[in-house]
């Protein structure tokens, strides 16, 4: 099931990329709205964590597990409003290496996948610089 799920964000992600170059070149036709789509990526620094199960005789054990960084992808639509509202859905992909469990070097890795709306309000709009607000989940 997982790797489906990365070969359909794939997919998604590589039809988006002529739609992001194309928009680059003619960015100021959206000034005042339209639909967009947006790739992006970047670095992941999972917090460690704890991990708590039963041991071979029965006791609880906690064992700390860290992780190296990794790296994000993501994908955007959405719809940029008149009023500098933006309303999108973000699907986004992330893979960490597994570093150390209970101090011990171990392999493996931690991959999630996403889906969030979002809402974002842009604050000014400075010859392509659009600082802004949002929230999501």
């Amino acid at each position: 099931m997982k790797h489906t799920q990365v070969a359909l964000l794939t997919i998604v992600a590589g039809l988006a990329l002529p739609f992001v170059a194309a928009s680059s070149a003619s960015a100021q036709m959206f000034t005042n709205g339209g639909a967009y789509v947006g790739v992006s990526g970047g670095g992941s620094w999972p917090e460690d964590s704890n991990v708590h199960y039963t041991g071979p005789v029965g006791a609880p054990v906690t064992a700390n597990t860290s992780f190296d960084t990794g790296y994000i992808v993501s994908g955007q639509l959405g719809y940029h409003w008149l009023s500098g509202m933006r309303t999108e859905l973000e699907f986004n992909y992330r893979k960490s290496d597994l570093d150390r469990i209970a101090g011990a070097a171990a392999s493996g890795n931690q991959n999630t996948l996403g889906l969030m709306a979002n809402v974002e309000f842009e604050l000014a709009n400075w010859d392509g610089f659009r600082p802004y607000i949002g929230a999501g989940g």
